[in-house]
């Protein structure tokens, strides 16, 4: 799995130790475990939750939220949705988990690029206006 290099958390974050310690989560040199603290395996989606959980605690944002768009189904692994690190503010960079891939962007632009892909968002848009 590909992770955000230390450069582009360092843009996100401006704090070289922080940065640091979210790659090293991200690498999975820090065990992960559960609510009840149990160890989590390694290579499965609630590992990459994990690893968004305590990124975020890292980071000082507000928690993690899912987004999980309209035109498609109301399911926690439908490729549709993604997980993001709340960093306050719609167009603030964030840690941003899509398709078990851990991305440095913006949830609105998120948003805004499945509005621009998604054939059935783009014609309820037009037809909104």
């Amino acid at each position: 799995m590909r992770y955000p290099s230390v450069k582009t958390l360092l843009d996100m974050t401006r704090d070289r130790p922080t940065a640091l310690a979210v790659r090293k989560v991200l690498d999975e040199r820090t065990p992960m475990t559960d609510q009840w603290g149990g160890l989590i395996l390694r290579h499965c989606s609630f590992n990459d939750d994990a690893k968004l959980a305590a990124a975020d605690r890292l980071l000082a944002n507000h928690g993690v939220e899912w987004i999980t768009f309209e035109c498609s189904r109301d399911k926690y692994h439908d490729p549709d949705g993604f997980a993001y690190s709340n960093a306050g503010d719609t167009y603030n960079a964030t840690l941003v988990l899509y398709q078990r891939r851990f991305l440095v962007t913006t949830y609105g632009d998120m948003v805004e690029r499945h509005e621009r892909q998604c054939c059935k968002c783009r014609k309820r848009l037009r037809t909104e206006r």
